[in-house]
């Protein structure tokens, strides 16, 4: 429920505007500025209705408001008929609208509940040029990998739950976030990133909860945060395992609570309520950030409730073909009248390379052919880097490891090629027991009682 503070001397207009809004709103009721400025430091407000006789003795009031506590607070004011110059004279240092007191308090209702909406739209039109720059890809696949995810997001998106994806650098976590809020319910509402790139450590804990006036040096005014921007839609947090221990007790904190403090936040003043979905992402491996005391174990098994493990591209390489191809549609300027074919030769070049960077580094290969290539007909010639540097399907890290000089007894040869086998696999997805067992075709059951019968198990 909004709250609701109304300035006004006149006892009888406050009861009944209370009688008759207390359905509606939490009215507190204020007869002098020190009183109103103390509700404003202590309360969460939504809206102000004030009498116009407190802005005639102070014209600067009504900045002095959104400088100093909220912004976006939009302040009603209240006036009789003979004073209407002045009431205009109020709207232009800020004031949302002015409203006879003789009003029917229904129609002045609707006027608070008008105020509301235009509070709750400018916060998002602020976002959303904030964010104008940021535009999403489809989401193109053919693997049947990514096919699973696809009905995976599309069944989580319609739950509340937060969730963790997990996946090396560059294989479209940002993009999947993004489908989990357009999928949901939530879709209308705001879609916040929080840039942790670009953020120092002691910015980013203002950033994401606000910050009140006067919180730290040039805090000039109150400053809504990414979760309180985010209320009602999805706040997207990548790369978890830097955030600080601190920030971590302070989420934990809001996944249990949904509710926020802003930094520098008088403590009398309620924490303020939110509902808002979390998108978490990492390219670790969360329970060895754990254990070396990067990530706090309750902050961990927290946010891991719901994971989504996302595959390397060099683990779906049936994806290689669309992606390519939508990137070249992306990347081509609309106005040439070129049409480009990709042949064979080159499609077999990309599905061989290993693609370290994975959609990422395609994304990055098809800009680079585009603009060496001047050929209708792409080519392995206009790879951006040498063909033998695309390592060749049969080359296997494997058999390279299990050379012998002499041939040996094929008991002896079967044992060694699969402890070669399981670790360097165990290597390559990082310990990680669920994923070695899909790649490699068995249970994590298993792949564990193989792993200790070649006394692997250490991993």
């Amino acid at each position: 429920m909004d709250t609701l503070l109304l300035v006004d001397r006149d006892k009888s207009f406050q009861e009944r505007a209370t009688s008759c809004w207390a359905a509606h709103f939490s009215v507190i009721c204020s007869d002098s500025i020190n009183a109103a400025l103390e509700a404003l430091t202590t309360r969460k407000i939504g809206v102000v209705l004030i009498e116009l006789s407190f802005l005639i003795g102070d014209v600067n009031l009504i900045a002095r408001i959104k400088k100093e506590f909220d912004p976006h607070i939009p302040v009603i004011v209240l006036c009789e008929q003979g004073n209407l110059d002045q009431a205009i004279t109020a709207m232009r240092s800020g004031a949302y609208d002015f409203t006879l007191k003789g009003l029917n308090p229904e129609l002045l209702f609707e006027k608070i509940a008008g105020a509301l909406r235009f509070r709750e739209s400018e916060i998002h039109v602020q976002l959303l040029h904030a964010n104008a720059a940021e535009k999403h890809d489809r989401f193109v696949f053919a693997s049947d990998a990514m096919k699973k995810i696809h009905f995976e997001i599309t069944r989580l998106a319609e739950q509340n739950f937060d969730v963790l994806l997990c996946g090396e650098t560059g294989v479209g976590k940002d993009l999947l976030a993004f489908e989990l809020h357009r999928r949901s319910g939530r879709a209308a509402k705001p879609f916040i990133t929080l840039p942790m790139r670009s953020l120092s450590e002691t910015l980013i804990e203002s950033e994401l909860f606000g910050h009140e006036r006067g919180a730290f040096s040039g805090a000039d005014s109150m400053k809504i945060g990414k979760l309180e921007a985010a209320n009602q839609g999805t706040l997207y947090i990548p790369e978890i395992s830097t955030l600080t221990e601190s920030l971590q007790l302070k989420l934990l904190h809001f996944l249990q609570y949904k509710t926020i403090t802003r930094v520098g936040q008088d403590p009398r003043k309620p924490e303020v309520p939110l509902d808002v979905r979390l998108v978490f992402a990492t390219n670790k491996r969360m329970e060895d950030e754990v254990e070396k005391g990067h990530i706090r174990d309750d902050f961990y098994y927290r946010i891991s409730g719901v994971k989504i493990m996302i595959p390397s591209l060099r683990e779906r390489v049936d994806d290689i073909k669309p992606l390519f191809s939508y990137f070249l549609s992306k990347y081509t300027p609309p106005t040439t009248a070129v049409s480009f074919s990709v042949s064979d030769e080159l499609l077999d070049a990309l599905r061989r390379y290993r693609w370290p960077g994975n959609v990422r580094e395609l994304e990055n290969c098809v800009k680079q052919i585009l603009a060496k290539s001047s050929n209708n007909m792409l080519n392995v010639s206009d790879l951006p880097f040498p063909l033998e540097s695309a390592p060749a399907g049969t080359t296997c890290r494997v058999c390279l490891g299990t050379q012998f000089a002499n041939f040996t007894r094929y008991s002896q040869a079967e044992t060694q090629f699969k402890r070669a086998y399981l670790s360097v696999l165990m290597e390559h997805v990082g310990n990680n027991i669920p994923l070695a067992a899909k790649t490699a075709g068995m249970t994590p059951q298993g792949l564990r009682k193989a792993l200790k019968a070649l006394s692997l198990d250490k991993h």
